[in-house]
């Protein structure tokens, strides 16, 4: 799984973002978000006012996604079980 841009972060339910992103966990823990109230919020307004802050921090967490690159160049979250290595790539 890729980073996400800053759009894509501010649209996003906080719940969605602490599932699909953990690291984003101890960002939101460090700037006072209370996931399990604001779970259903989008991230934009977790905070109740400037997302700014929060958006730069979740960028900063997450940009090394599109750093790695797993197996077949595919992230992280992605990588072939050792059965099928690559499937999608043409033989």
């Amino acid at each position: 799984m890729t980073a996400p841009g800053a759009a894509e972060l501010a649209a996003l339910p906080v719940h969605v973002v602490a599932r699909d992103y953990p690291e984003s966990l101890a960002v939101f823990h460090r700037l006072g978000v209370d996931v399990p109230r604001r779970g259903g919020a989008p991230v934009a307004e977790a905070l109740g006012g400037d997302a700014g802050p929060l958006l730069d921090a979740l960028l900063e967490a997450t940009r090394w996604r599109d750093r790695y690159r797993g197996p077949c160049g595919r992230g992280a979250a992605s990588r072939p079980r050792l059965a099928d290595p690559c499937p999608e790539s043409p033989s």
